[in-house]
């Protein structure tokens, strides 16, 4: 990716922060944006060549200023952007009937109007041709109980997505649904009791793979898929599913013996 600018929103934990360190280490100018500033001076410490063509912007993407910080970093530190790699992601756990409004909130201001707004300051720095991708998830084709709202603002998000392309022709706006990953910090700050409950569910209605994908396997193949795709502008990426191949399970107990089993193969 020598050469390349990238821009990565949500690069303090997880996906985002794997993919900006894999853009780091492969040559592209990268602008790490997260809230955590601690965060991304620890990913900007990780960075080759001590961090000089990683630079960071510790701020909210769902407020104003969070988005006028972002455009000026990325204007300042980056020139002409290639690639914007939407990883920020929220989503309150619990039933439709459990929820109030206020709880929809962080979901819409993260996972839909954040992009939206994000994408608005930096189309000006836009190189031609270039790339702005978001990651959803496959709960929106593949709904799960007490997920929602995060599986409704990402549904919200990829229909966005689709206006992006009929009102930007020239620029590629491409929806990346992701399958289970490990490791992220997705659900760390759920409530554990909740959670297995939930994941009882899931995997009694076969929602639920035996085997996770790797989140550096998973940036790597993102990496490999963009950078490639820079080079061939004239052909769009509209939408790139990324899930386990592997079969689901039916119950906690199969979940728990596929893991077991894996662990003992490796």
């Amino acid at each position: 990716m020598q050469g390349r600018s990238v821009v990565v929103v949500g690069a303090s934990a997880g996906i985002g922060r794997a993919f900006a360190r894999k853009a780091a280490e492969r040559g592209a100018r990268v602008l790490a944006m997260a809230r955590r500033k601690d965060r991304l001076l620890e990913l900007q410490s990780e960075a080759p060549n001590d961090g000089a063509g990683l630079f960071t912007v510790a701020a909210d993407i769902s407020t104003e200023e969070g988005r006028h910080q972002l455009a000026a970093a990325a204007e300042s530190d980056l020139g002409p952007v290639d690639l914007v790699l939407y990883a920020a992601g929220n989503g309150e756990l619990g039933m439709f009937a459990e929820l109030n409004a206020d709880e929809w909130l962080p979901a819409l201001e993260t996972n839909v109007i954040g992009v939206q707004q994000a994408f608005k300051v930096l189309l000006p720095m836009m190189s031609e041709g270039g790339i702005l991708a978001a990651l959803s998830s496959e709960a929106v084709q593949q709904p799960r109980s007490g997920l929602g709202v995060y599986a409704a603002s990402k549904a919200a998000l990829q229909k966005s997505l689709e206006i992006w392309r009929i009102e930007q022709p020239g620029l590629r706006f491409c929806c990346v649904p992701i399958g289970t990953t490990v490791p992220t910090e997705f659900g760390s700050s759920y409530d554990v009791e909740k959670i297995t409950a939930l994941m009882t569910d899931w995997t009694a209605r076969g929602l639920t793979q035996a085997d996770f994908m790797s989140t550096d396997d998973l940036v790597t193949f993102l990496a490999d898929t963009f950078n490639s795709a820079l080079g061939f502008p004239g052909i769009s990426i509209d939408e790139i599913v990324l899930r386990s191949p592997s079969a689901v399970v039916t119950s906690m107990d199969g979940l728990f013996q596929e893991m077991e089993r894996k662990q003992a193969a490796d």
